[in-house]
């Protein structure tokens, strides 16, 4: 079968994750314990301009926030597939966050349950 014939899926991961220090602590332990190079910091584009961690590895973008809505979890880290603009409007996005969850938590012994995942809204 040649590649025109075969349907193409992204994917999506969201997780909470509870964990004691701060942002850019959990951001070096996540870098480390996942390999990848160091998440940068800086302001949310959109309002209310909350400080999110970034980070891009191997055709993923990776988000880290605090998150104040899921109780007892405080931070969400989530990572979507770069360049896929057209499955995401026709809905062909795999959801991977429970296998990462619990993939997470073996890794770096930290309280990681799967999240909502939320779309931009201009992704809507």
């Amino acid at each position: 079968m040649n590649s025109k014939n075969k349907a193409v899926y992204g994917a999506y991961i969201c997780v909470l994750i509870r964990f004691e220090g701060n942002l850019e602590q959990l951001g070096t332990k996540l870098s480390e314990a996942l390999q990848l190079s160091p998440f940068y910091f800086k302001p949310d584009q959109d309002p209310p301009h909350i400080q999110v961690g970034y980070a891009e590895s191997l055709g993923w973008e990776l988000f880290l926030e605090v998150d104040t809505e899921n109780s007892p979890f405080n931070y969400r880290f989530s990572m979507e597939t770069q360049i896929c603009y057209s499955e995401l409007d026709e809905g062909k996005m795999h959801d991977l966050s429970p296998w990462f969850a619990r993939f997470l938590k073996i890794i770096t012994n930290i309280e990681v349950v799967p999240g909502p995942w939320r779309l931009n809204e201009d992704e809507i």
